[in-house]
C-alpha cells in the first residue's frame, strides 16, 4: 500500500513538474517591495513612480524588460466581482467573480505571456486616460463564448461601495491562461488593469496588503542585476528588495505540499520494502534451517541442487504471491483516499500498480534467493547426520 502510494506520488509530481505555466519562467528574476502610505497615496502617482522605476531598471546592463504586479503567478492572487454592460441583470454571463491584477506595460513580455487578440497595455494608458481592461482566455470563453470581447465594456467593484467603484472599461485585449492558482489547479479567469488606473482605495488596499511584486527578465542566467536593483530602488523609492528569488523558485515553492507529501510517503515506502525483504529472509532462512534434514534426504535419492533451488524459490514465491494478492486489493481501496493528492493520474493507475507488483516480486525473490542458494548446496551426506 505505501509503495502504490508513492508510485501514484512519484508520477504525479513528475507530470506536475512538466505542465506548462503558461508563461515562461527561464531568465527571470522576481522581488518584492513595500512603499510608503504617502508613496501609495494615488494610484496616478504609484503607477508614474513604478514606471520610472522600471526604466531605470532596462536601461541596466544584461536587463530585458522588467514589471510590476500585485501578486506572482501561483501565489495568492485577491479577486473583484465585476458585470458585463449591455447584458440583463440576473444573467449567468452578466457577471461573474474573476481575479485582477494590476500590471505595468511591460509585464506581458517580462513573462512571455502571448497576446492572443487586442494589444497590451501602453504607456500612454494613464490615470487620464480611457480605462482599458485585459481579460485572459478563460474569461473570454465563460463570458464572450459567441462574441468577440474586443470593444466589450465592463465595470469592475461596483458590489463592493463606494471607493471599489471603478469606472467603466473598455476591454482592448485577450491575452493567454496562466496557472494563478498553482500548477496543480485548472487557470482561472484573470482581469489585467493598467496599474495607474485601479481606484485609490484598491491601490493603498494592496500595497498595504500585498505590497508590489517585480519581474525582471535577464538576457541569461548569469546576468547579476540585483545589486543594479536595490541601489535604483533605495535611491528613487527609500525602500529595499524583498524576497530576491528566480521565478523557477517561486514555481518550486508552489510544489512544496505536494514534493513534502511524495518524499514522506515515499520513504516509508522504501522502509517497508527494506523491511518486508529483511522479514521474507528471516521466513526462509527459518524454513531452510528446520528442513535441513528434508533437503539431504531429497538430495540423497537424486535431487538436483536446480531442484532444491526451484522448490524453495518456488515456496518463497507463493508467499510473495499471496502478500501481493492482499496488498493489492487494500491498495486498491486505500488509493482512492489520495485522490485529491494527485494530478494527471488516476489513483487506480495500472501501470503503477503493475510496477509496483513487480518491484515486490523482484525484491522478495531475491531476499529468498540466498537461504535458497545455500540449501542447494548442502551437502547431503552431512545433513542425514544432523537432528
Amino acid at each position: 500500500m505505501l509503495l502504490v502510494a508513492a508510485g501514484l506520488l512519484l508520477t504525479s509530481f513528475w507530470k506536475l513538474m512538466h505542465v506548462s505555466p503558461g508563461f515562461d519562467a527561464g531568465n527571470v528574476l522576481t522581488f518584492k517591495t513595500s512603499f510608503t502610505d504617502e508613496q501609495a497615496a494615488s494610484s496616478a502617482a504609484l503607477g508614474q513612480r513604478m514606471e520610472e522605476l522600471v526604466t531605470r531598471l532596462e536601461a541596466q546592463p544584461g536587463v530585458q524588460t522588467a514589471a510590476a504586479v500585485n501578486t506572482l503567478p501561483t501565489q495568492l492572487t485577491p479577486d473583484l466581482p465585476f458585470e458585463i454592460l449591455g447584458r440583463k441583470a440576473g444573467n449567468s454571463d452578466a457577471s461573474g467573480n474573476e481575479k485582477y491584477m494590476p500590471i505595468t506595460t511591460g509585464y506581458f513580455d517580462a513573462l512571455r505571456v502571448p497576446v492572443m487578440a487586442g494589444r497590451s497595455f501602453r504607456l500612454y494608458d494613464t490615470h487620464g486616460a480611457q480605462p482599458v481592461v485585459i481579460i485572459n482566455q478563460q474569461v473570454a470563453q465563460a463570458f464572450f463564448k459567441n462574441q468577440n470581447p474586443i470593444g466589450q465594456h465592463i465595470r469592475i467593484g461596483a458590489a463592493m461601495g463606494p471607493g471599489f467603484e471603478d469606472g467603466v472599461r473598455e476591454i482592448v485585449g485577450v491575452v493567454g491562461d496562466t496557472k494563478s492558482d498553482g500548477l496543480d489547479a485548472p487557470a482561472p479567469g484573470i482581469l489585467y488593469l493598467p496599474a495607474a488606473q485601479i481606484p485609490d482605495t484598491l491601490t493603498k488596499m494592496d500595497n498595504g496588503l500585498l505590497g508590489q511584486s517585480w519581474v525582471v527578465r535577464t538576457r541569461s542566467g548569469q546576468a547579476d542585476v540585483v545589486s543594479a536593483a536595490q541601489q535604483i530602488f533605495m535611491d528613487n523609492a527609500r525602500t529595499p528588495l524583498l524576497s530576491v528569488e528566480t521565478m523557477q523558485s517561486v514555481l518550486s515553492a508552489s510544489m512544496a505540499q505536494q514534493r513534502f507529501t511524495m518524499m514522506l510517503l515515499g520513504c516509508f515506502g522504501l522502509m517497508s520494502l527494506l523491511l518486508g525483504g529483511a522479514g521474507l529472509y528471516g521466513v526462509m532462512s527459518y524454513t531452510v534451517a528446520r528442513r535441513t534434514k528434508e533437503i539431504g534426504v531429497r538430495m540423497a535419492i537424486g535431487a538436483q541442487r536446480t531442484d532444491i533451488l526451484r522448490m524453495i524459490l518456488r515456496e518463497a514465491g507463493l508467499l510473495v504471491g499471496l502478500g501481493l494478492v492482499v496488498g493489492l486489493a487494500a491498495s486498491l481501496a486505500g488509493a482512492q483516499l489520495l485522490r485529491s493528492l494527485l494530478f494527471g493520474i488516476a489513483p487506480r493507475d495500472p501501470f503503477t500498480l503493475a510496477a509496483t507488483c513487480g518491484v515486490l516480486l523482484l525484491a522478495g525473490l531475491f531476499a529468498a534467493w540466498w537461504p535458497a542458494r545455500r540449501a542447494a548446496s548442502t551437502e547431503p551426506m552431512q545433513a542425514l547426520r544432523m537432528e
